[in-house]
């Protein structure tokens, strides 16, 4: 009889350890289910969500051809969705093919925005649509710009980018000019207000042969200035060793608020490179940058971070700050194996690195204080993706390090699905909440080191959304949303749902299986 309590007093433990902690901070809604009728249809993002109506974003793919058309759909304020058609054009005149290539949700308008190429003119043109939310049709084009490829092929023409600031108040519109070789190397920018209405176009020669300068990122300010994060290398790309750390550098350009003088800014990390920024605007339009740094080379790696805020009138470095992570913060979430080398390592005087750490957004908020998210990304061959730990780092107003956050997480799939994985994220009373695909058996306590890997489908039975907690000291609390499989084997779409409010998520579901076509749901989560 001792034996047998003992037994069953073991099996509790055990029970009690294995349980996933479901969250009760948030109340969940589930709409009705919607079913599309054609294997070539797929809805993949949430375009625009608010209490009375939601629209969605798709593909068709196009009978005997590779090619796709763009699919919209809408649904009302209960959750039922209403039309699935085909995004159509009206007044297109004279203009044969209008490529899709981005839109914005501003100001509560729909901005879609498509190309066309016109080979006899050699031009590529870019055009403005306004999507009609009822009837699901964009307005005439509006012509903006075109880029002139006389100097060279089509098919070494990059298309037109996009970019929104952060208080979605300026829309960036940048595009590298074709250049002959041995030319100075061009890029245009417009910046347009959230009306559409042109605050200033202009276009560059940079002094940086094409053969070792590279604009690597562009980011638009609050106030319609234009930063742009390049890397300059001594030497042709391709000799460069990426051992011989003077062959390459970090360069800053920016210009004024009008779109002029574009000048170099000199951030000086000392004795370390930079490798990673993402920058935004304080409320009194200054600039700051977040960015990872590493003492050998640019790099993937990273051994540190950095705070800085730039005078948006002279692009002098008003404060700098510098950070080493340390090698418990790396350390954490990694087996034991590996948390012991790193610890280890550091402890001999090595570097100790983070890999593959990108910015995905950043927050100012209205006292000065900066919130940035990264996460670790990587490819194998550009075929398999792996999503790994998010970090998020808030500062206060003075540039401070408030804290540092490690999500852990192991989410892989394969090309062409990454809407399945990374993350969607909210700030409510200054907590932040982050919901993400997740292995159910990674949500037990204590947690698996390092997470269990999982592969987001809807025939994953340890699929689950996950649900993070950060509140204002950095604490962090991570439970169960639900479980995939307590809502009929339906996936979330966490990057392609939309934030309603700062205590609401839309989010976006869809069931496919094996012979069977899509079902799609929409999930309200309510935080408390």
């Amino acid at each position: 009889m001792k034996k047998f309590f003992v037994l069953l007093l073991g099996i509790i433990c055990v029970l009690n350890l294995q349980a996933q902690t479901k969250t009760n901070k948030v109340k969940i809604t589930y709409g009705p289910e919607y079913s599309i009728k054609d294997a070539s249809i797929t809805i993949t993002k949430m375009i625009s969500a608010n209490p009375e109506q939601f629209l969605f974003l798709g593909n068709q793919l196009v009978s005997f051809s590779y090619s796709t058309n763009i699919i919209v759909a809408n649904a009302g304020s209960d959750l039922r969705f209403r039309n699935t058609l085909p995004l159509a054009f009206k007044g297109l005149g004279d203009i044969e093919k209008l490529n899709f290539l981005d839109l914005y949700e501003v100001n509560d308008n729909i901005y879609v925005f498509g190309y066309v190429t016109e080979k006899s003119e050699k031009t590529v043109s870019l055009y403005m649509l306004t999507l009609d939310k009822e009837e699901l049709i964009a307005s005439e084009p509006r012509k903006l710009g075109a880029i002139n490829y006389d100097y060279t092929k089509l098919r070494n023409v990059n298309k037109f980018q996009l970019n929104l600031s952060q208080d979605s108040s300026k829309i960036l519109i940048f595009y590298p000019a074709p250049y002959k070789s041995g030319m100075p190397q061009k890029f245009g920018a417009m910046v347009f207000d959230e009306d559409m209405n042109r605050i200033w176009a202009n276009e560059y020669e940079l002094p940086y042969s094409d053969e070792n300068f590279a604009i690597n990122d562009f980011f638009v300010m609050n106030n319609g200035q234009l930063v742009l994060k390049c890397t300059k290398y001594e030497g042709k790309k391709s000799i460069i060793s990426r051992n011989i750390k003077d062959n390459y550098s970090f360069v800053l350009l920016a210009t004024d608020d009008q779109g002029q003088s574009l000048k170099e800014i000199d951030v000086n990390i000392q004795n370390n490179f930079i490798s990673e920024v993402i920058a935004s605007s304080l409320p009194n339009n200054d600039i700051v940058l977040v960015g990872l740094t590493y003492s050998k080379y640019i790099s993937n790696k990273a051994s540190g971070y950095f705070y800085t805020i730039i005078d948006h009138n002279t692009f002098e470095v008003k404060k700098i700050k510098q950070y080493n992570f340390s090698p418990e913060f790396i350390a954490e979430g990694l087996g034991k194996l590996q948390a012991k080398n790193i610890i280890n390592s550091a402890a001999n005087g090595d570097e100790v690195t983070i890999d593959n750490l990108k910015f995905k957004d950043i927050v100012v908020n209205v006292d000065g204080s900066v919130i940035a998210f990264a996460e670790q990304i990587s490819t194998k061959d550009e075929e398999l993706y792996n999503y790994d730990d998010i970090i998020v780092f808030k500062f206060n107003p003075e540039g401070e390090t408030k804290f540092l956050v490690k999500v852990p997480k192991r989410q892989k799939n394969i090309k062409g699905y990454e809407y399945l994985t990374s993350y969607i994220y909210t700030i409510y009373k200054d907590n932040i909440y982050i919901l993400y695909n997740e292995n159910i058996k990674n949500l037990v306590t204590p947690a698996p080191l390092p997470p269990k890997f999982i592969d987001i489908s809807s025939t994953n039975r340890n699929l689950c959304v996950a649900f993070c907690s950060i509140d204002p000291n950095g604490n962090k609390s991570n439970e169960m949303l639900f479980a995939s499989k307590e809502i009929d084997d339906y996936i979330a779409l966490p990057i392609n749902s939309k934030v309603m409010a700062p205590n609401k998520i839309a989010l976006i579901l869809v069931r496919a299986k094996t012979l069977s076509y899509p079902k799609y749901k929409i999930s309200i989560v309510n935080i408390k």
